[in-house]
């Protein structure tokens, strides 16, 4: 049993999602005027800096932390969370029933909407009790209900997990409860049958529940697992199991991706799509949001602008990419100028894996039934593009020669499996290994060879230099590369439909479990879920379904090495870096830990006053 939970603290309203960094100035809600077309880099920067500078001659009496968003803002349902910036903006104003106590760097969980939990001997049962006094609001100038707000309740959460289980909605993020929960899967199995027999799965299910989630009273909900699962409070945690009302769903007038209605501390005042969300608290919440303190979340793609918007004392917070980052810190400290000025910089190893992925689905470097003598060839080709990777340049030119730790293993450290397993064999740079595995594949020096095509998630300087500097190296072993640039979200689209050959990916673990890493290689989880590279093998199924069933340290850790063994066979991506957060924060911000499962608490965080 965990015992009493404390209460959640961090809630918002409208937004949508993005990727993050920080800044505070004196403006409260403002409106940036849309381009009808995408403005080169430099107008673009011009355009923001102009919006700045006019935006700092208003005052208002409330204070605003603002953040500089690295992606362009995207959409508040809570079934498209599975992107960094989509968790941050909705982690304002949605609540799970648990969340990371944001006082404590141990990963200790409290109640979000949980007021307490009781768990059965067995692991398998869990009775949640809701906080009396969780409420959702409703900011709309014609709400759904007439005061605008209405209790939390148990067939909230149930309505919730019921959207993200059927199978007509296809949630990436489907994978926390897929054969969890004792009868949620044929839900699901049952939406999948047409539109009369999801109708009637949803009427029975909301009549009380299912088999493995039911409605005890407007306050209580029961949970029947299938197996007894370790992680399973983790997930309560997880930006993917939040709670919103059913009603908001289907009101006429608003689109419910761009006027969320959630229970948290805060909620979107005023919203730009794409490029701005504004944030106030709800009123009359005792959570314990500051009082009189808002949020601005501005979608800035340019590195070199959020630097400047730091430097000017305009960004109350900054992750320094590439060049800033050798600019702005020296020696593992910010440099003289910012320690001058009080920024703090703060350092924390993050459970990640960078690499770059094939689509195992692709007819020339993927993986493919039946063609076994094409498999091996196309598992050399993988090996020896490995073998080619340049390792290092990535390492000064993407990560400043500093921020990430190379990734000779699939797990990151900090995970016990992860110390118990070996180096992948053909993950290190060897030109000569690398022209020996083409010409066995039948590619000698490249010859025969189609050219290969890498998409890029971006189309700043630093992307571009990245397919440059990939194609300069497989060049040296006679392969060629033609990169594509564009935005994040093309990228995207291309992953989830099959149609990107290869590609960058950074996953970072939704919870401290190495199952969660390895869910993104689970032949199940294809793209579109997390499993974007498409790779499918029956003895990597097989052992991840036993890994996630067993508690016994010593079973995971032999079932972990026969995945990864299988991995290592196989090929479907090259592991490149595990890396770690550099934050700095200007001296007026306080935040109490950095807890990389839960990036951005803003009820936590704290305004003081300082000499500016």
């Amino acid at each position: 049993m965990w015992g009493q939970p404390a209460r959640s603290s961090c809630y918002t309203g409208w937004g949508s999602p993005l990727r993050c960094t920080g800044r505070k100035t004196r403006a409260g809600g403002r409106v940036i005027p849309r381009p009808s077309e995408p403005l080169p880099s430099f107008l673009r920067a011009l355009f923001l800096l102009s919006f700045l500078f006019s935006c700092s001659q208003e005052s208002t009496n409330s204070q605003t932390i603002h953040f500089a968003l690295a992606s362009k803002l995207g959409s508040f349902d809570p079934l498209k969370s599975v992107t960094t910036g989509n968790q941050v903006l909705q982690r304002q104003c949605y609540e799970g029933l648990l969340q990371y106590d944001s006082l404590s760097s141990n990963y200790e969980l409290v109640g979000a909407l949980a007021d307490t939990w009781e768990i059965s001997e067995d692991q398998q049962t869990w009775l949640i009790s809701l906080r009396p006094d969780a409420t959702f609001f409703d900011p709309a100038s014609n709400p759904i209900w007439g005061n605008g707000k209405r209790a939390v309740q148990a067939s909230d959460v149930l309505a919730s997990w019921l959207r993200l289980a059927d199978a007509r909605e296809g949630a990436a993020a489907w994978f926390v409860l897929e054969g969890l929960i004792e009868g949620l899967d044929a839900f699901r199995l049952a939406t999948s049958r047409g539109e009369d027999e999801a109708k009637t799965a949803w009427a029975e299910a909301l009549d009380g529940g299912i088999e493995g989630l039911r409605v005890i009273d407007s306050h209580q909900l029961a949970i029947r697992l299938t197996r007894p699962e370790p992680t399973f409070a983790y997930r309560l945690a997880s930006p993917y199991l939040l709670v919103y009302p059913r009603e908001a769903l289907s009101r006429s007038g608003l689109q419910f991706s761009h006027h969320p209605v959630g229970s948290g501390a805060f909620y979107l005042k005023e919203w730009e799509p794409g490029f701005r969300a504004f944030f106030a608290p709800v009123p009359g919440s005792d959570h314990s949001a500051p009082p009189r303190v808002h949020l601005e979340f501005l979608w800035v793609p340019e590195g070199s602008t959020r630097t400047m918007m730091f430097q000017n004392g305009e960004l109350d917070r900054l992750s320094p990419l590439q060049d800033a980052f050798t600019s702005l810190i020296e020696n593992g400290q910010p440099n003289s100028e910012l320690k001058k000025q009080g920024v703090k910089l703060r350092i924390t190893e993050m459970l990640d894996l960078t690499m770059l992925q094939f689509n195992m689905s692709d007819p020339v470097v993927g993986h493919l039934p039946g063609d076994s003598d094409g498999n091996r060839k196309r598992s050399l080709l993988r090996k020896a593009l490995a073998l080619a990777f340049p390792y290092e340049q990535w390492h000064q030119i993407v990560r400043s020669g500093s921020w990430a730790k190379p990734a000779t293993r699939w797990l990151p450290p900090g995970l016990p499996e992860s110390n118990a397993i070996q180096d992948i064999p053909w993950r290190r740079s060897d030109l000569a290994q690398a022209k020996k595995l083409l010409a066995e594949a039948g590619w000698p020096e490249g010859k025969g060879l189609p050219p290969l095509r890498l998409e890029l998630g971006g189309t700043d300087p630093t992307s571009r230099d990245l397919g440059a500097m990939l194609s300069a190296s497989w060049k040296r072993i006679g392969v060629q590369l033609d990169s594509v640039a564009q935005d994040y979200g093309d990228l995207v689209r291309k992953m989830n439909s099959g149609q990107a050959q290869i590609s960058t990916r950074a996953w970072t673990l939704d919870w401290p479990d190495a199952g969660n890493l390895l869910d993104i290689f689970y032949g199940e989880f294809a793209a579109p879920g997390i499993n974007k590279s498409r790779f499918h093998d029956s003895q990597y199924d097989q052992a991840l379904q036993a890994f996630k069933s067993t508690k016994n340290p010593n079973e995971r850790i032999a079932l972990a090495k026969k995945m990864l063994a299988r991995l290592n066979a196989l090929a479907p991506a090259i592991p490149i870096d595990h890396r770690q957060s550099y934050l700095l924060t200007q001296p007026w911000l306080e935040i109490p830990t950095l807890n990389p499962f839960d990036p951005l608490p803003c009820a936590s965080f704290r305004l003081k006053e300082v000499a500016r």
